[in-house]
């Protein structure tokens, strides 16, 4: 790099502790757009996603759906884990009932999607009855499931 530096004109080269300055005013402007063009490459591969979520029966990129999916997973526990919290003081008579009907509706739902993740994941087709397989049948349901999803 040193022979480079000495040799090129535009350069001014302090070869006693290696310093080195431009002197040519074009040639500071050609280094400049040579950098931004190099740090927008940069940045332009960090920000794209290297995640691809794709299988035989949805073969394009499903990033977004499985984002939303996990998404409603969590919003649903953090639902459940609140309503817990909530009836641990109760304020009538039908608090328990209560809860147990609003945390079936939640487990409902994160069964929809887990499912969905599931059957995404083993590759396999997924159905609206496999839910309800889950939640009616439990592990029976999930060993039905995984025997279902299997190729």
């Amino acid at each position: 790099l040193f022979r480079v530096l000495k040799n090129d004109q535009r350069i001014k080269l302090d070869s006693k502790n290696g310093d080195f300055y431009i002197q040519d005013k074009d040639f500071i402007l050609d280094v400049i757009v040579l950098f931004e063009q190099y740090l927008s490459h940069i940045t332009a591969e960090l920000s794209t996603s290297k995640v691809v979520a794709r299988n035989t029966t949805m073969p394009y990129n499903n990033i977004g759906w499985g984002q939303e999916k996990t998404e409603m997973l969590l919003k649903d526990i953090i639902a459940g884990i609140e309503m817990l919290d909530t009836n641990e003081t109760p304020n009538n008579e039908f608090h328990d009932s209560d809860l147990k009907f609003n945390l079936r509706g939640h487990f409902k739902r994160m069964a929809w999607d887990a499912t969905k993740l599931y059957a995404f994941f083993c590759d396999g087709i997924w159905d609206t009855k496999d839910p309800e397989m889950v939640i009616t049948k439990k592990q029976k349901g999930l060993l039905e499931l995984k025997q279902l999803y299997k190729r």
